[in-house]
């Protein structure tokens, strides 16, 4: 009877064991990041690493707004979502950002709540608002190296990046 016992607990470990190295392997996402897979349109091996309330400065001059909404960054992407103007939202791969730095609001210049991030080709994105900012370029400075690398010149050369 204890053989028989013996046997079959061994059988069950050797399951779960199996069971728990197959869940380990399957990655499994948060709610909050099935959702922004679905939203954005990105590759399911991409997972979200920080969602910033914000507002992404759209437009020159007279025309310039504040479109507000959320910023997420992901292992592969930046992507920014406002419910108030569609044609505001974006989706941009991390590979494109050239340079990160802090910046002030484009809109009162006093307020040090700002990330304003160049693309490779030239343009630039201005994100303000932050209540979070330092802890939004932290993140981002950990996913673009070469933008991690260009804030510190900044700052060794004195320049102001509050």
């Amino acid at each position: 009877d204890r053989s028989i016992v013996a046997r079959m607990s061994l059988q069950v470990e050797e399951r779960l064991r199996a069971a728990s190295e197959a869940l380990g392997a399957t990655k499994v996402h948060s709610p909050r990041t099935a959702n922004f897979h679905t939203r954005f349109e990105v590759g399911v091996n991409e997972t979200l690493l920080g969602a910033f309330p914000c507002a992404l400065h759209h437009g020159v001059g007279v025309g310039a707004a504040l479109r507000h909404g959320v910023l997420y960054v992901s292992t592969g992407h930046l992507c920014f979502e406002t419910t108030l103007c569609a044609a505001a939202n974006t989706k941009l791969p991390l590979s494109r950002v050239a340079s990160l730095e802090r910046s002030r609001d484009p809109v009162f210049h006093l307020i040090p709540n700002a990330l304003k991030l160049h693309l490779e080709q030239g343009g630039v994105l201005l994100f303000a608002a932050f209540q979070h900012r330092d802890e939004a370029h932290a993140l981002l400075a950990r996913c673009l190296p070469s933008a991690a690398r260009q804030d510190s010149r900044q700052d060794s050369a004195g320049r102001a990046t509050s």
